[in-house]
């Protein structure tokens, strides 16, 4: 969305590995998944972003079909790779944005793991890194969450998401 209103944004992930056929059924497989688990689950959905399931359907479908047409494989704009290392130098991004990776999936990444990603965030990060959410899959903070902000030195106080800034070394 960020790049059809003349924004420049990267996205990085190695899924962009793979051929753009493959990938985009794979990513319209999990959709379909996610909205059988909704169907199942409504009760345990907050309804104030997405007014409806309908509505999760048409905007997610919406938001596939648009990755589909612009997707053509790796490129400056889509950059397959993975934390914990980047491939771009210190400081490379005005902002820095990780959703539903990070704390989404404790039982894949421990503390180390956890640490080492976000260190690297802060690396590529000029001004600031945000993170969402800070809840996993069944809706438990992470619970090491308070001990990452000591070790990184970010500022408390967070409600929604996780904000970290570089220090500047005097």
């Amino acid at each position: 969305m960020r790049r059809a209103r003349g924004g420049e944004a990267v996205s990085v992930d190695p899924a962009y590995s793979l051929p753009p056929a493959e990938l985009v059924a794979e990513v319209r497989a999990g959709l379909e998944r996610g909205l059988r688990y909704l169907d199942d689950n409504r009760e345990s959905y907050v309804w104030t972003w997405f007014s409806s399931p309908d509505d999760l359907r048409a905007r997610r479908t919406g938001a596939l079909d648009a990755f589909a047409r612009d997707f053509t494989g790796p490129d400056a704009r889509y950059v397959a790779a993975a934390l914990p290392r980047l491939p771009y130098a210190d400081g490379a991004f005005r902002l820095v944005l990780s959703g539903y990776l990070l704390f989404a999936y404790p039982d894949h990444l421990d503390l180390a793991a956890h640490e080492a990603a976000l260190r690297e965030l802060l690396r590529v990060a000029r001004d600031e890194v945000r993170l969402y959410p800070l809840i996993d899959t069944a809706y438990a903070r992470y619970p090491a969450i308070d001990d990452l902000r000591r070790r990184l030195g970010a500022e408390r106080g967070a409600t929604e998401a996780l904000v970290l800034r570089r220090r500047t070394v005097a």
